[in-house]
């Protein structure tokens, strides 16, 4: 209407004009030029919204069973091909313009590494033959190097710096270490750019260099073992991959190596389908991990099996005369139809941890002279808390135990109780995690490392006569104090009634307004458990009013196998609705609200916050899946897929194919939705989690979300020099953090780290 009235007054006016001039003379006016004007102010124009890589695609039809299921970004699986690198590398580019543009972001990471270099990193304690081996992180390393001391108190000294092996090109790190019995070589695993492929060398303390020894495909370090007589070096070795293929997690065997010989010498001790292995190689499949244990002072030899990712082992024995030659008499004596998760070994007796009719677990012994599981003696019943974990010292069996997520130890004197069913309490500090457990079966007493949320580790002896416990002094007091801070546990109720830890810090007087942006951690597969860990970096959020929460679902360990199998396969569900759970949790409570609760999770912990980012996008500001595993129904074709059938289930069969498909987040993602904030972070070196996983993540939701790329994008974080963990340095790890906690706070709307209009 306003357009016509205008164009009307217009005709009109042109009109009369017309006959005024016609019928008039015409008389020049002549006004005053106009005062000169300043040039109008130019204004630049907006800067562009950012807009996404450009990524085709290309659909793929699979069928399952009679189910068809499209993938569009297939092609991007193939991480050689020059154009996914491009993308990989777009995606990472396109992510970093909108992280460095975070206000807050520099300042932020000069406070976490800050925080990094207060203190000094000490873990992975052993002891052998008196001397103290432990790998160290101290403020102004890269990364964490091994040292040995003789005795807690005894003078430090360096054994291998990472960055002094092999050619600096490499860019090494230590995965693994494992001293001699007698404390006078130490045999260590290193690989590139955390890809874990580790090769097995040796350094000799007496002179302190390396010996020459030089093994590949040594990725399973933890269970390097040594024969008693200190000469003889038993590790698991993967075959070398097929030209351009990926290092497989798949037909490992265990070799023998003799110290003084060439490694092309060593003994094939153990594997499938060799004969060597007797009457054991039909009994192996090609995801079996074998390790070779001699415990000292016995003259059995076990050989123990664990399938994949499966707790569960078998066990052979066989006279360590035996051992290496043709025909060994391998005998199995323990199968994985009697579920022992654990076991520790000396002289004559073998303990065992099995949940066999005891979800709690329990602890059985028998005799290594004529092991027969079916003879084995109860020492330590089945009770209301779960054995997690035992360790043999010469005075006591050490028995940690777990309820809920918090540890308690108690042992077995040896002196008062032989092999009885009488436990002692070790005197633990409440809340406190039992870290690590260490004993040496020649030597009285334990060492234990404990940490707390909130508390700094620390290495303390249990006396043998007392059971209480003193501090070693291994590890200088932290100064980061988080005396200003509370740790809680609190219970979420799950859809079914189950109820959830909740393991909560934030700053003390903590008022419930709803408004505090909140980090909520979950993982849950594997039966492992979460447990309090010290994270000095954590301050960095805390003390801008931040909150750290870790929701413990169901397919962790902290109520035993009960609490294992029920996140596990067809019950993956429960994993993803007790995180859930969690975050409702939380809001109802007070302690957050939808626009300021962000969701994090790794490596499997991205099946946990993948799937509650696709099923209930409106509870989070921001969705960090972390090296996260998103494609399920692909997993299985991956370097590491086959030995995580046992945990997840397998596409081959119809009822697991359904459940994968059901909790696999990528095939779950819909079209239209406004999907929350994501940053999605992986490595390209991971061995364990293909980074195609992120890449396809990230181009669906990129294509799916209604959600403004400026506002709630969709990023790739990629980090060229990490695999499935960005420790393997401290710049990297520091980085990453800094990264997940400015997005964090930009996504939660805290002053000073929003992006400009």
């Amino acid at each position: 209407m306003p357009a016509q009235f205008s164009s009307s007054r217009s005709v009109l006016i042109s009109s009369l004009l017309v006959v005024l001039v016609a019928g008039c003379e015409v008389i020049p006016l002549i006004r005053p030029a106009p005062p000169p004007q300043p040039p109008a102010e130019v204004k630049p124009p907006p800067p562009p919204a950012p807009s996404y890589p450009a990524v085709p695609i290309r659909p793929v039809t699979d069928n399952y069973h009679g189910t068809q299921v499209v993938d569009p970004y297939r092609y991007m699986e193939d991480l050689k091909n020059p154009e996914v690198q491009a993308l990989m590398k777009a995606q990472n580019d396109f992510a970093r313009g909108m992280l460095d543009k975070i206000p807050g972001r520099a300042a932020l990471a000069a406070r976490i590494n800050e925080l990094s270099q207060s203190s000094v990193a000490i873990t992975g304690v052993k002891l052998a033959a008196g001397r103290v081996f432990y790998f160290k992180l101290a403020p102004g390393d890269a990364k964490r190097k091994l040292y040995v001391r003789d005795g807690m108190n005894g003078p430090e000294r360096l054994l291998v710096d990472p960055d002094k092996v092999g050619s600096p090109d490499e860019k090494l790190s230590i995965d693994w270490f494992a001293p001699s019995p007698d404390g006078r070589h130490v045999a260590y695993g290193t690989s590139p750019r955390g890809n874990e492929d580790s090769t097995l060398r040796i350094v000799e303390l007496g002179k302190g260099n390396d010996i020459g020894i030089v093994i590949p495909g040594t990725r399973y370090g933890s269970i390097v073992s040594w024969h008693p007589n200190s000469r003889e070096v038993f590790y698991n070795k993967l075959p070398p991959p097929e030209p351009g293929a990926a290092v497989g997690y798949v037909n490992s065997k265990v070799y023998r190596h003799q110290l003084g010989k060439h490694p092309n010498t060593d003994t094939l001790i153990f594997g499938i389908g060799e004969a060597v292995s007797g009457a054991a190689a039909g009994e192996l499949i090609d995801i079996d991990i074998p390790q070779i244990l001699v415990p000292r002072g016995s003259t059995t030899a076990l050989a123990i099996v664990q399938r994949g990712d499966e707790n569960e082992r078998t066990i052979f024995a066989a006279p360590v005369a035996s051992i290496g030659k043709p025909g060994t008499p391998w005998k199995k004596i323990v199968d994985r139809r009697d579920q022992v998760v654990k076991l520790a070994a000396y002289d004559k007796d073998l303990f065992l941890v099995t949940h066999r009719q005891a979800m709690n677990r329990k602890v059985l012994r028998l005799s290594l002279d004529a092991p027969d599981i079916a003879k084995a003696r109860v020492v330590v019943p089945e009770t209301d808390k779960v054995v997690s974990d035992i360790a043999i010292g010469s005075d006591a069996l050490y028995v940690k135990f777990i309820v809920g997520g918090v540890d308690q130890l108690q042992r077995l004197n040896f002196k008062s109780d032989s092999f009885g069913s009488k436990l002692e309490f070790v005197r633990l500090k409440f809340d406190l995690a039992v870290r690590q457990l260490i004993a040496d079966p020649s030597v009285p007493g334990a060492v234990v490392r404990l940490e707390g949320w909130t508390e700094a580790p620390h290495y303390a002896i249990v006396e043998a006569k007392t059971a209480n416990i003193r501090d070693t002094g291994l590890l200088p007091k932290s100064p980061v104090n988080f005396d200003e801070y509370d740790e809680v546990r609190l219970f979420a109720r799950a859809t079914d009634g189950q109820r959830i830890p909740v393991s909560m810090i934030y700053k003390k007087g903590t008022t419930l307004t709803k408004d505090h942006p909140t980090l909520l951690t979950g993982y849950g597969a594997y039966g492992i458990t979460q447990s309090p860990s010290f994270v000095p970096q954590r301050m960095a959020l805390l003390e801008r009013g931040g909150i750290f929460a870790t929701c413990h679902v169901r397919g962790g360990g902290e109520y035993g196998e009960m609490w294992h199998r029920g996140g596990q396969k067809a019950n993956k569900n429960n994993t993803i609705n007790d995180f859930i759970a969690c975050a409702e949790f939380l809001i109802e409570r007070g302690f957050t609200n939808p626009r300021k609760l962000v969701a994090t999770g790794g490596s499997a912990g991205g099946i946990t916050v993948g799937n509650a980012l696709v099923r209930r996008p409106d509870l989070f500001a921001a969705v960090v899946p972390r090296v996260g595993v998103l494609d399920l129904l692909r997993m299985e074709t991956t370097p590491n897929g086959k030995p995580n059938v046992v945990e997840f289930g397998t596409v081959t069969k119809l009822d697991e194919f359904r459940w994968l498909f059901e909790t696999s987040a990528f095939h779950n993602v819909k079209d239209k939705v406004a999907y929350p904030a994501v940053l999605l972070t992986t490595g390209a070196n991971d061995p364990r989690v293909e980074p195609w996983n992120s890449l396809k993540f990230a181009a669906r939701l990129q294509s799916a979300t209604l959600s403004s790329e400026k506002e709630k994008p969709v990023l790739l974080r990629l980090d060229y020099g990490a695999g499935h963990s960005s420790a393997v340095s401290r710049s990297s790890a520091n980085e990453e953090l800094a990264d997940v906690y400015a997005f964090l706070l930009w996504q939660t709307g805290q002053a000073g780290f929003q992006l400009a209009n």
